[in-house]
């Protein structure tokens, strides 16, 4: 276990993250456990907790689509759109007609502030469960968002910042040294960019 959230996962929760289950039953049993614990973590918000349970349900059990999608959810509610991305496009190669992975990817775009992603996921998850409102509410919401990323000013070349080189040579003359040569000093060339 690697990060902070990871070790307090694992105190907490080492009587199942360190079982090796020796039967299907008992692996069955053991990620049903792993998942209701993860479901709570998320509940009260415990996400690194969360992320850890389903992450070792996952190991356990890499076909089971909702513990992929739950683990997106934490991800996203983390702001780590890319990781939740992965594990929803993950949910849909597993079940393509599942609508909460094509959701699941349509929060991480969304996050990842790719509208255009968003809004085809959005559109997926009303085409297999037309009577998502939530989706429906989300898929006006990114319209709205793509739209105002639409009409944002784009930077111009005047709007690029300019770099300038000054270049100012001091020389002075205060005579000859005492061995005759010239004493004169010259500064080094500054570069002032903006």
């Amino acid at each position: 276990m690697n990060s902070s959230g990871d070790r307090l996962a694992g105190a907490a929760h080492n009587d199942v993250l360190n079982v090796d289950p020796k039967t299907d039953d008992e692996r069955a049993r053991l990620v049903d456990e792993i998942k209701r614990r993860g479901n709570a973590a998320f509940k009260v918000r415990s996400l690194p907790e969360a992320i850890t349970l389903y992450s070792r349900a996952i190991e356990l059990a890499p076909m089971t689509v909702a513990l992929w999608g739950n683990r997106s959810m934490a991800q996203a509610k983390m702001g780590k759109f890319k990781e939740a991305l992965t594990d929803a496009e993950k949910c849909i190669v597993l079940d393509p007609s599942w609508a909460k992975g094509y959701y699941r990817k349509a929060q991480a775009c969304s996050g990842l502030e790719d509208f255009d992603s968003a809004q085809n996921s959005y559109e997926k998850v009303l085409e297999l469960d037309p009577k998502n409102k939530a989706a429906l509410k989300e898929l006006e919401t990114v319209k709205l968002k793509k739209k105002k990323q639409l009409e944002a000013p784009k930077p111009t070349e005047s709007d690029e910042p300019k770099k300038v080189f000054v270049s100012k040579k001091i020389v002075t003359d205060k005579g000859k040294n005492k061995e005759g040569n010239s004493s004169k000093k010259k500064a080094k060339d500054v570069d002032l960019s903006l």
